[in-house]
Formats: structure tokens, C-alpha cells, sequence
């Protein structure tokens, strides 16, 4: 991923900036660094992950302080906000198959906490949630806070908002055919809620959700990317 996004990025070097690159290159030659297989396989494998995480993170800090917010911008911001939808609904599901999608099957908190973690939603969750963790709870979380930078209905509603920025820069149809799949797969999650994800069954409705993202992505790269 680090060196397709590298090659990107140097194809397109007029149109981001100098640090974004520079940034870009520095995590390209880290990932490419054979000392950095030995010390995940022999030392301390942790700490390393801790490294490519933070590098990740100062790609995006970088991006969102020096980036020009023209269209470029708006289209690393979908990509950004589809996967983050995706990888959501992603680990729920798996989390998840391990109880067999059963809401009142219980897990022990180190379950709940790692899975919280991944997501960087732990100390949100104590927060919100002064009781014990219940899958309920973490399901209302990840899917439906919208306060939550990595739930799917926040993610919706960034995907929203900077698609919205495109719609000078496409013939008019193929805009609103997006716009529309966007704008119902967010009125589906903004207007459900535990009890139809009780109903419909919590697999059903993340596979129905992981479909419909893709879907999304799929018409973004028909009319936008297809011919490029």
C-alpha cells in the first residue's frame, strides 16, 4: 500500500505539496528497510509497529495542515473515509462471528478492550459507557456515533461531505447517480438503530453495509478514474 501510494504521489508531485512528499518517501523507506522484518521477527515487534503507526499518522497530519483543499484533497478524503467505514464494519464482523452474533453471549473485558483499541476507541468508551462493556454498546459506538471519528455513520457523513465538493467538477448525472447511493446508504445507518440491527441480524446488516460501501467505490472509479 505504502509504495502504490508512493508512486501515486510522484506522479502527481505538482499537485501535493513539498512535506506530503517528503513524508510520503520517508514511510516508503521504512517499510522497504530490511531491518525493520528482523526487529517484527526477532526483537522487539511491538515498538516497530508503534513506529509505522506513528508515520502514518504524521502522513495524515501533514496532509491535513499543508494540503491545497481543491479537488485532490476531496478525493484523498473519500478514499480516506471509505476504507475507515470498511475496516470498521470489518472488524465488528469478525469480532463478532467469535460469539456467533449473539448480543447476549458474553466476552471478557480484555475481548472488548482490544477490539476497542484497534479502532483508537477505548478511552471514548469509558467515557460514553459507565458501565461494564456490553456488546450493544460497542456495536452503538463503531455504527451509529457520530462523534466517533472511526463509526461508519461518521464516516458517511465525511464521505458526504467531501463528495459534495465535486459537484462542479463532473457532468451533472453521473454526480447525482453517486450522490444518491451515498445519500441512502447514509439515511440507512443515520435511521436505524439496535433494535432493526437486532432484527434484521447483526451479520446481515454489516455484510448489507460492506456491499453498498463497495459499491460506492466501485461507481467513484467508473466515472472518475476508469479512463485515467
Amino acid at each position: 500500500m505504502v509504495v502504490r501510494a508512493r508512486e501515486n504521489a510522484r506522479s502527481v508531485q505538482d499537485h501535493i505539496t513539498k512535506e506530503l512528499w517528503q513524508t510520503l518517501n520517508e514511510f516508503y523507506h521504512l517499510v522497504k528497510d530490511d531491518r525493520l522484518f528482523a526487529r517484527l521477527e526477532h526483537d522487539d515487534p511491538v515498538s516497530t509497529m508503534d513506529r509505522l503507526i506513528s508515520q502514518s499518522m504524521l502522513y495524515y497530519g501533514i496532509c491535513e495542515s499543508t494540503m491545497f483543499r481543491g479537488e485532490g484533497f476531496s478525493f484523498m478524503n473519500l478514499g480516506r473515509y471509505l476504507e475507515r467505514a470498511l475496516q470498521s464494519i470489518e472488524l465488528l464482523d469478525v469480532k463478532f462471528s467469535d460469539l456467533s452474533y449473539d448480543l447476549e453471549k458474553t466476552a471478557d473485558i480484555t475481548y472488548w478492550k482490544h477490539l476497542l483499541l484497534s479502532i483508537s476507541g477505548y478511552s471514548l468508551y469509558l467515557k460514553t459507557y459507565r458501565s461494564a462493556f456490553d456488546a450493544r454498546n460497542i456495536i452503538n459506538q463503531v455504527i451509529f456515533n457520530s462523534s466517533f471519528p472511526r463509526s461508519v455513520i461518521y464516516s458517511l457523513n465525511q464521505l458526504q461531505r467531501y463528495f459534495d465538493r465535486l459537484e462542479n467538477n463532473v457532468d451533472a448525472e453521473s454526480y447525482k447517480k453517486i450522490n444518491f447511493t451515498i445519500g441512502k446508504l447514509r439515511s440507512k445507518i443515520q435511521y436505524s438503530n439496535l433494535q432493526h440491527v437486532s432484527e434484521v441480524g447483526l451479520h446481515n446488516f454489516l455484510t448489507s453495509t460492506h456491499g453498498d460501501l463497495h459499491g460506492i467505490g466501485n461507481a467513484l472509479n467508473q466515472y472518475y478514474f476508469a479512463y485515467s
